[in-house]
C-alpha cells in the first residue's frame, strides 16, 4: 500500500512493471492484475509516456502460439514513469484505477 494507505492504482502498477523491463499482455495480467493492458498503455501514453510495442509469439492455451503485444518503456520516459508510480493514488477516474 502507498503512504496514503491506498493500494497502488492500475496505472501505477503497470508503470512499475514497465520500469522493470519489457512486458507482454500475459505478464501485465499476472504482475499488475490488468486484464486489458492495451487501454492502460493508452492511458499512460496520454500522460506523456513513450511506450513502444511490438507483436511477439508466446505459448498460449494448450501450447498453441499466441501473437500478443509486448510493451517497452522508452528510456526517456523513465523519470516520468517513476513519478507516476510515486504519486499517491487518487482513485475515482478510470485512468487511476
Amino acid at each position: 500500500m502507498s503512504s496514503a494507505g491506498r493500494a497502488p492504482s492500475k496505472i501505477q502498477r503497470v508503470a512499475r512493471c514497465l520500469l522493470k523491463g519489457p512486458c507482454n499482455r500475459f505478464e501485465l495480467e499476472r504482475q499488475a492484475h490488468d486484464h486489458v493492458p492495451a487501454s492502460t498503455i493508452q492511458d499512460l501514453r496520454a500522460k506523456g509516456l513513450v511506450i513502444h510495442s511490438k507483436i511477439v509469439e508466446v505459448a498460449g492455451f494448450a501450447g498453441a502460439i499466441a501473437r500478443i503485444a509486448e510493451y517497452h518503456l522508452d528510456p526517456q520516459s523513465r523519470d516520468l514513469a517513476a513519478a507516476i508510480v510515486a504519486r499517491p493514488p487518487r482513485g475515482g477516474s478510470r485512468a487511476d484505477t
